[in-house]
Parts: structure tokens; sequence; C-alpha cells
């Protein structure tokens, strides 16, 4: 198990207190003891990651944090060290590089954090990762039933009955068109099996939602067809555009960071930074190929290949 101690940072904490507090003692347990509680939470953030990782995540953690107390030992206060001849510019700069490092520690571990925990999803079984995005899925449906059967049984006046069913039959549509094909199954005999005990059905017999499993069968087969193609690069001027079927992405990748406002445009195109890729991507339909035409100056045709 991951120790969590960062006792020896006390006396550096008390250090950078000695110029603001009249207790530094005080002050610098009472750091101590507050970003002990926050790696006790962050750990339990990634408490399914092995322990060399979650040991790893305490040293960075502790030499960040580090370098933050030992820049705020340089800040004095005027209450503490008297007004006259006071180093007002000086000070200015040692706040700034205060700033500076309390910037970086968050940074470290807002980056840490959302890598590990990525990492763990990537790592679990398969199976666990479908049983898990049907717990989801499932929720979601118990959720927007729930809504309905309040509405049938006159408890709920105020909500729209078809504005749910149309939430509900659009998104299990949404996972047929994603190929999704066991989780429609499920939600259909779901959906099936509160119609027996509902006062009146949830969505009536007749629906498009009960022959779904063909649309999703087909999508599933397309995309493990795509799966198996090989991969095509295309250059443009700052970098590359992949065409990754075994992910079913389009991925852009640039040669050096792009600047802010192509940052922007990807953002705004949907595109989203992958770390573990260095690329960024976003799932591979026509809509994304003209996104990415755009954004690079290229002019993809089709995104399947035949």
């Amino acid at each position: 198990m991951t120790q969590v101690n960062l006792t020896p940072l006390l006396k550096a904490a008390t250090r950078a207190h000695k110029g603001t507090s009249f207790d530094p003692e005080k002050r610098g347990q009472q750091m101590i003891d507050e970003y002990t509680n926050i790696l006790t939470s962050d750990l339990e953030l990634i408490k399914d990651a092995t322990d060399e990782v979650k040991e790893l995540y305490v040293s960075r953690f502790t030499k960040y944090l580090g370098a933050y107390i030992s820049a705020r030992s340089r800040i004095i206060s005027p209450m503490i060290s008297g007004g006259s001849n006071f180093p007002v510019r000086q000070q200015q700069k040692y706040h700034r590089w205060e700033d500076s490092t309390y910037n970086k520690f968050k940074e470290f571990r807002n980056k840490a954090i959302n890598g590990i925990q990525k990492q763990i999803e990537r790592d679990k079984p398969q199976e666990q990762k479908e049983r898990e995005a049907w717990q989801s899925i499932r929720k979601t449906i118990l959720d927007k039933i729930a809504t309905i059967v309040s509405i049938d049984r006159g408890i709920n006046t105020y909500t729209s009955r078809p504005l749910i069913v149309s939430n509900l039959t659009g998104f299990i549509k949404r996972l047929a068109n994603n190929g999704q094909t066991e989780h429609v199954k499920k939600a259909i005999a779901l959906i099936q099996e509160v119609n027996q005990t509902a006062v009146k059905p949830i969505i009536t017999s007749n629906n498009a939602i009960f022959s779904l499993v063909e649309v999703a069968e087909a999508k599933e087969e397309t995309k493990t067809d795509l799966s198996k193609l090989e991969n095509k690069t295309f250059d443009f001027e700052a970098g590359q555009v992949i065409l990754n079927y075994a992910i079913d992405r389009i991925q852009i990748k640039h040669e050096t960071k792009p600047a802010p406002e192509v940052i922007t445009a990807l953002k705004k195109s949907a595109f989203k930074w992958s770390p573990s890729q260095g690329v960024w991507q976003r799932q591979l339909t026509m809509n994304a190929v003209r996104a990415s035409n755009q954004l690079t100056g290229l002019k993809l045709g089709q995104c399947k290949q035949q």
C-alpha cells in the first residue's frame, strides 16, 4: 500500500511562513496537513493504478510541492518584517516566482491524474469495459423510464412525455449507429421487461427501436471490416492527416505545437487532443473529413476505403 507522508517537508513549510506568520510552526503544520489530505484524495482517484504508478505520483507530487514551498519561503509581510525599507520590487518578483511554482504544481496534478485515469481505463479487460459501459447505459435508460412512469402516474405534470420518449429512442438509435449490438439488445429487452408491469407501455411495440438490432449488427460489421484496413497518411504544410481505421478516428498530427488560434479551430471542429496518440482526433466520418480539409487545406474525398 502506498504511504502518504509529507512530514519531511515540515521544516521547509515552517520556514515558508516565518516571513508571513507570527506562528510559523502552526501554519507550517497546517500546510502539511492540508496537502496530505490533497495527496490522499488524489491517490483515491487513481486507486486502481499499480503501486509503482502511485509511488511515482507521490514522488513527483512531493517534488513539485517542495518547489512551491521553497518559493514561498522568500515571501515576507510588512506586518512581520516591518514597513521600513520594505523591498517592494523584490517581493513582487518573489510573488511571481511563487505563483509560477504553484501553477506548475497544479498543472502537474491535473495532467498526471488525467493521464493515469486514462491509462487505467485502457488497461481494463474488455469484459470489464463492456460491463461498466452497460451499467452506465442501463442507468441512463432507467432514469428516462422513471420520468415517463412518473408522468403516466400523474406525479409529474410538468414534463413532456413525447420529449422524454424521443430522448430515450434517440439514445438507443445512437447505440445502434455506433454498432453496439449487445447494448441495443439489452436496452430493448429492458424496455420490454418494464412494459410488462408499467401503467402503460413506455414505448409501444410498433416503435422503430425494436428493429434496431439489425442496424446495429450492420454498423458493427462495417466497423470490423474497416478496422482491418491499412491506415492512410496525407501530408500538409504543418503536419499530417491520418485516417486511422484501426480505432475509427481521423487524426491531425502537427510537427510543432500549433498556434492558439489553430487549437481553438480544432476544438470548434470537435477535434480532441489525445496525449497517448500525440494527435488531435475525432470519429472518422465524412463530416470529420470535411472539417479536416478546412483545417489543413487538403482535399480528401471518401474516408472509407473500398
